[in-house]
């Protein structure tokens, strides 16, 4: 099990949302924009139109069939990846 540890995003105006983190242990600050995609999440972490921002999965778990290497578009240069729910035990025979 990944260790999660409670996690904020606070917007400009002021609003605070309180969830959990898991992976990198960093503060951020970025522009948060969304995603609507069903599928496609490794290549939205990795596409690098996103640059220096925090996306926000709208479709509501991440992780189903994992994350497979030949996926990537390129290194990551996310801020940050706000998820609802993530799948810590993929399905794919091609995860990695």
């Amino acid at each position: 099990m990944i260790d999660m540890k409670k996690a904020f995003i606070v917007l400009e105006d002021g609003h605070v949302f309180e969830g959990y983190s898991f992976g990198a242990e960093i503060k951020s600050v970025g522009e948060l924009v969304f995603n609507t995609s069903a599928v496609g999440y490794v290549e939205t972490l990795t596409d690098p139109s996103y640059y220096g921002q925090i996306v926000m999965q709208t479709f509501p778990m991440v992780g189903n069939y994992g994350v497979t290497e030949e996926d990537f578009l390129g290194q990551s240069a996310l801020r940050g990846y706000v998820v609802r729910e993530y799948c810590t035990t993929p399905s794919n025979f091609r995860s990695q």
